[in-house]
Parts: structure tokens; C-alpha cells; sequence
């Protein structure tokens, strides 16, 4: 593991201490993104069985640094990509579009975090 220090006057860098600050602010942070997306995505996921639906999850590695959202039943591949007339208004791209619909308040809800983690 390598160490930086950087000392101007009384300001000091040290990167781990930076990077432990940079993760506990994002950590919770994308997961609260990712599940604000995976709400949002099940309101627009087109429902016959609720297959799809309940397939719907948040997905975080070891760390928490890297989080997703994914639908896994057979079919949600499929249904995402082909535009279609879906019963009660539900719509194709449905986790693309969540995406799209809550861009900004997910870099908001980072940038906060983060600062947040700095003071």
C-alpha cells in the first residue's frame, strides 16, 4: 500500500485518510441511489406475473464502492429492450429510464454525501 503526504504551511494530505473519507461518504450514498433507482424502475417495469418485478435488486460488491441494479428472471432482458404496448401504462427501458428520471439527484445526493464526510 503506498502513502502520500503532502504538507503546505498546516495543510496536510494523507491519501488514505482521504480515501477512507471519499468512501464512508459514498458508500451509503450509492446505496441509497441504487435503491431510490430500483423503486423508480419498479413503478415503470411492465407486470403480468410480478416475475420481473420481484427479480428487481441491488447488487454491491465486497466493499460498497460498486453498486447496481439488476433484474434477473429470464425475461427481463427481453422486456426491457422491446418497445411494446405493456398493461397499466408500464413501459420498456424501465431501469434506463430510472436512471435517466433521477440523474441529478443521484450526483446531488453524492456531492452531499461526500461533503458531508468532510466536515
Amino acid at each position: 500500500m503506498s502513502k502520500v503526504t503532502i504538507k503546505l504551511d498546516k495543510f496536510e494530505w494523507n491519501d488514505d485518510k482521504v480515501k477512507k473519507l471519499v468512501e464512508s461518504g459514498s458508500i451509503s450514498t450509492l446505496g441509497q441511489a441504487a435503491e431510490q433507482i430500483l423503486d423508480t424502475a419498479n413503478e415503470y417495469v411492465p407486470y403480468d406475473t410480478g416475475e420481473l418485478k420481484r427479480s428487481g435488486r441491488v447488487v454491491k460488491d465486497s466493499n460498497g464502492l460498486e453498486v447496481g441494479v439488476t433484474y434477473d428472471a429470464e425475461h427481463a432482458v427481453p422486456v426491457h429492450e422491446t418497445p411494446a404496448n405493456y398493461k397499466g401504462g408500464k413501459r420498456h427501458k424501465f431501469l434506463e429510464r430510472a436512471v435517466q428520471d433521477h440523474q441529478q439527484e443521484i450526483l446531488e445526493a453524492l456531492k452531499k454525501g461526500l461533503q458531508s464526510a468532510f466536515k
